[in-house]
């Protein structure tokens, strides 16, 4: 009897364990403090992503048996000058409207959709006055006119609510998260329908369009009641434009550094390979960019408030962002490589075997390049926006002559090791940068290099 009643007893303990960090968990996310507005941003995020890679995998499986692989080669070349055109010309007007502490003032808002309106045209302009010089330089003819057209999304979305700032500043992504999925649906199915019927590249610039369209359209009726019209209010501009000016330059170093490399890459190697490595960059590109958004939609946000409202406790905070976010990130990187040509093999039919091989070498390069990440988001965070360019340039400087230097001496896989050890290079330089600045955090790099270290010694040797 005695026995039976015990066990029962403790039968029933464990349920009620278990119900007790439920209830915990759900208080956690429910409350209204720092800590939950981040974690529940962060699940938010992740799984919204997490659901936007699956969509596009399974449109890029589909695409890749639809089109030829040249025509992933040019159109990376096209979206890359596109974006490097549209960094030129970022002033951090989101980065602005999360940081500042006039992020919810009508005018301020207003002043800083007018800017982003402008810009938006100015991008287009600019797209299809380069157009025809550079596909002369890349001897792609049909560059001219696939980037005068696709500047056209960038006059889109510049008229794209100031919404997507002001519910990331507040730490409330619910309906940004909705809004991606929907675009991302709408236009994956307009791509393929396109690419069915057009089998060329400009389906893929269609689908662009069209996701481009969708997006600025729902922003404006699902994520704010703000009313947007034109304005010029000069403090506001003045504001804008003394803090974005090293987000400009940042901006440009970043394209220089990691999204504009496909330019570089595109001059010495064929369209043919140049399309395997954007194969390869879509997987390494998709942890990347989890990674990135965690650190930057949620991290940037959650470190401006801390900034704002108890400066006394951002080191605190930054030691456990860094240490969570290396083991997290480092690991889904090195995880990524080990599996890079098997996944290879199975996604893709026979034609696209070299990008695993391409895939293995980037993931090491994309663990080195995520350490940085966090640094950059905490000298934003506090305002400092120089420190963020100096950052960001370094990286640029020394990734690009260790692709270049690579490229002279071992060909396509020599320049993808040598953009690796300039990735290293410039991360160091980062480390020391933070260090003297006061919030690096040595034993969590440490660790993260060390495994890094590891694998690449086992896996290469």
């Amino acid at each position: 009897m005695t026995q039976n009643a015990s066990s029962n007893q403790q039968s029933n303990l464990a349920p009620l364990g278990i119900s007790e960090k439920l209830r915990a968990l759900h208080a956690n996310l429910r409350g209204p403090g720092l800590r939950a507005a981040s974690l529940r941003g962060s699940i938010l995020s992740a799984l919204g992503f997490s659901a936007q890679k699956v969509i596009q995998l399974i449109s890029n499986l589909i695409l890749t048996r639809i089109l030829f692989p040249e025509a992933f080669g040019v159109m990376a070349l096209a979206c890359t000058f596109l974006a490097g055109i549209t960094m030129f010309g970022d002033i951090g007007l989101h980065q602005a409207i999360v940081q500042s502490k006039r992020g919810d003032e009508k005018d301020y808002l207003n002043t800083a959709w007018t800017i982003k309106v402008i810009r938006g045209f100015a991008i287009w302009l600019a797209a299809c006055i380069l157009a025809w010089p550079i596909s002369q330089i890349y001897q792609q003819t049909i560059l001219f006119p696939l980037l005068c057209v696709l500047g056209v999304s960038a006059a889109i979305q510049g008229f794209a609510s100031i919404g997507l700032s002001t519910l990331n500043r507040k730490l409330q992504f619910k309906r940004l998260v909705i809004l991606d999925l929907v675009r991302a649906v709408i236009s994956t199915l307009v791509t393929i329908a396109m690419a069915l019927w057009l089998k060329s590249v400009w389906s893929l610039v269609i689908g662009t369009i069209v996701g481009s369209l969708i997006g600025t359209v729902l922003s404006h009726r699902y994520l704010t009641n703000h009313i947007h019209r034109l304005c010029w209010d000069r403090s506001s501009l003045v504001e804008i434009i003394r803090f974005g000016r090293w987000i400009m330059l940042a901006t440009l170093a970043n394209f220089f550094g990691s999204a504009g490399q496909p330019l570089i890459q595109g001059y010495f190697v064929s369209a043919e390979t140049l399309g395997f490595l954007a194969i390869a960059m879509t997987f390494v590109d998709a942890v990347d960019d989890l990674g990135e958004k965690l650190l930057s939609s949620v991290g940037f946000p959650a470190l401006s408030r801390v900034v704002r409202e108890s400066p006394h406790s951002l080191d605190r905070v930054v030691a456990q962002l860094k240490l969570i976010s290396n083991g997290i990130g480092v690991a889904a990187f090195l995880f990524l490589s080990l599996i890079a040509s098997l996944l290879i093999e199975i996604l893709y039919d026979p034609r696209y075997m070299e990008a695993g091989q391409y895939m293995a070498i980037l993931a090491v390069n994309g663990a080195v390049m995520f350490l940085q990440v966090l640094y950059m988001n905490v000298a934003l965070a506090k305002g400092d926006s120089r420190t963020h360019f100096i950052m960001k340039v370094t990286v640029a400087i020394t990734s690009n002559a260790g692709l270049l230097i690579g490229y002279q001496a071992g060909g396509v896989l020599g320049m993808l090791y040598g953009l690796t050890l300039g990735s290293l290079v410039g991360y160091i330089v980062i480390c020391y940068v933070a260090y003297r600045n006061d919030y690096a955090c040595i034993k969590a790099d440490a660790l993260a290099l060390t495994f890094i270290g590891l694998y690449v010694a086992l896996a290469y040797t």
